[in-house]
């Protein structure tokens, strides 16, 4: 699914409880909740080409308790000319107390500030949680649709469905299918191709196959 923000309607004052992620907040932070700084670390090296690339367009928000422990945070994922996208993460101990309402509402005000005229959101249909967020915010669904999977190398590519048709994705309605998934690791697995030898692989292989 797929939402956008006109960024109208916005809080005119920056949400309590937030601050704006900077190299120094990180660093401060990681005093305190080392493994919630990773978090962050780890969400803006997979949509950015590095630290320094984020910094200088991207921006976000962190929610934060009294003590410095890490609540949640919402980051741009791109930034393209004066449209963004971002994403967000409530850590499980915290959901459901309007922490992420809080640093969307932030994260849409910082990019308003930064003259932006729209911000977008995506996430799969059964996170009932992202769309109720997403809708709380202020976003509107533009468009829903069917994600086909892959992966670009083809011996990557079989490795990838033989664990995916293992399990299916149940919440998706989609049912486990151990013989496409036997399929997929044989075809990986006969011309040497494993991760540098992954033993999860051929246990999972042989389960499939089971």
């Amino acid at each position: 699914m797929t939402f956008r923000h006109d960024l109208s309607g916005l809080p005119v004052d920056f949400p309590a409880g937030l601050e704006i992620v900077s190299p120094e907040l990180l660093a401060r932070l990681a005093r305190t909740d080392e493994a919630g700084v990773e978090s962050v670390q780890e969400e803006i090296r997979s949509s950015w080409t590095s630290d320094k690339s984020f910094f200088e367009r991207g921006f976000g928000t962190i929610a934060l308790g009294e003590e410095g422990q890490i609540f949640g945070w919402c980051l741009t994922d791109w930034v393209i000319g004066s449209l963004c996208e971002i994403g967000i993460e409530t850590f499980p101990s915290y959901r459901r107390k309007g922490w992420g309402k809080q640093m969307a509402a932030g994260t849409l005000l910082l990019a308003a500030q930064r003259g932006l005229t729209a911000a977008g959101w995506q996430c799969w249909s059964s996170n009932a949680g992202s769309i109720g967020t997403a809708r709380a915010t202020g976003f509107c669904e533009v468009a829903s649709f069917p994600v086909r999977f892959g992966w670009c190398e083809t011996k990557n590519n079989h490795l990838v469905n033989g664990t995916y048709w293992l399990k299916g994705r149940p919440d998706a309605g989609i049912p486990a299918d151990p013989g496409r998934s036997a399929h997929h690791y044989a075809m990986a697995l006969d011309v040497g191709w494993d991760w540098g030898g992954a033993s999860w692989l051929y246990w999972n292989a042989a389960c499939a196959h089971a």
